[in-house]
């Protein structure tokens, strides 16, 4: 899964709504992977003055969208909410 912009507030660790739920679905599908759109860090860094913490476990690309856009290329499906 790859979030970025407003979808990445459900990765960081000071402010996740579904943290809870977050942790313990990493912890029982280790085969699934969570990324954060760098970008969208750095954005929030600089309205903050400090980069927001991820969740543990939670990895991060340099540029949300175009991760997505390599995963379609391999035939992955996109899926919005």
């Amino acid at each position: 899964m790859v979030a970025f912009n407003g979808g990445l507030d459900m990765l960081l660790d000071d402010r996740s709504p579904v943290k809870e739920r977050l942790v313990n679905f990493l912890k029982s599908m280790p085969n699934v992977s969570f990324i954060a759109c760098g970008n969208t860090l750095e954005t929030l860094a600089a309205k903050e003055d400090k980069r927001p913490p991820l969740i543990e476990g939670v990895s991060v690309t340099q540029v949300g969208v175009a991760a997505l856009m390599d995963l379609a290329e391999n035939d992955w499906t996109i899926i919005r909410p």
